[in-house]
């Protein structure tokens, strides 16, 4: 199952890291700080290569406006250029939402004309000096939306999926008609909700909820599909029934026809060892 929060405490690794507190602390883009920069893409790309899932990792420095990632170091300005061509997100937006981002929240990235819900998700969490209430750098661990949908379905049902945030909005989704299908969420499942099912006319929802975040994954099915699935269950489950009690009956009938040969084996012995004692007794 695929944890986001790991991928956030893993990454925070990097929030520890010597260099990057450096360069966090730097107010000018000269020669020391593009050296320290190397060592930080070094960071980033030994991280990224024992996460394979996650498509990027960058860290943005407040003071500088500066963004490195494994292979690209620059303004932020450029670096949206470079990054970011072809999506809706501006320098401006892409600025406030590393700046101004609660630590441990995320925002979204999609193309133009794209649904919102069908981009990616970049979760953020900041990293603090010696200033705890002012974070001098974020880092920026960027997720694709197949990666979260796909992973996070904890069942063998073949339908549609979402993921709500901890105020129950829609962050990513596969519906066709996503407001739609948010009225009815809205609905069906209340903030506080943890788990449940809710089984309708035609579909059946399931969801579960993540602790850490209070993100809520969520699966449609077709109620034909989940009834047929549960009729699959119970199945194996009375097969499995059947086949401890088979195994435990073959298991009593084994110990107890070794209980009757010892029981008739030692009988047998003695027998023959009381004949052989009333012999030695006649002699």
């Amino acid at each position: 199952m695929y944890n986001i929060i790991r991928k956030k405490r893993d990454g925070g690794e990097l929030s520890h890291n010597e260099k990057v507190h450096y360069l966090m602390e730097k107010n000018t883009v000269d020669a020391d700080f593009l050296y320290k920069v190397m060592g930080v893409k070094e960071s980033i790309t030994s991280w990224e290569n024992l996460e394979h899932d996650v498509k990027r990792v960058y860290i943005y420095f407040k003071n500088t406006d500066y963004i490195v990632d494994r292979s690209v170091a620059q303004k932020l300005e450029i670096y949206q250029k470079l990054r970011y061509k072809g999506k809706t997100i501006t320098q401006q937006e892409l600025r406030g939402n590393l700046t101004n981002s609660p630590n441990g929240k995320y925002f979204r990235l999609y193309d133009e004309g794209e649904r919102e819900t069908r981009g990616n998700v970049i979760y953020t969490f900041s990293v603090f000096s010696e200033d705890l209430f002012t974070p001098k750098a974020t880092i920026a661990v960027e997720l694709e939306n197949e990666t979260l949908l796909e992973d996070r379905n904890e069942n063998s049902y073949v339908g549609d999926r979402c993921i709500l945030d901890e105020k129950n909005n829609l962050i990513l989704s596969t519906f066709e008609d996503d407001e739609k299908m948010k009225n009815l969420l809205e609905e069906k499942i209340t903030l506080t909700d943890e788990k449940g099912i809710h089984i309708l006319d035609d579909e059946v929802i399931l969801y579960t909820s993540s602790r850490q975040n209070n993100w809520k994954y969520v699966s449609v099915v077709e109620k034909g599909e989940y009834l047929s699935e549960l009729s699959n269950i119970r199945l194996l489950t009375y097969l499995m029934i059947f086949l401890y009690i088979v195994v435990g009956i073959a298991l009593a009938y084994y110990m107890t026809l070794k209980n009757y040969h010892s029981k008739t084996f030692f009988q047998h012995n003695n027998n023959t060892l009381h004949h052989y004692q009333k012999k030695l007794a006649n002699l």
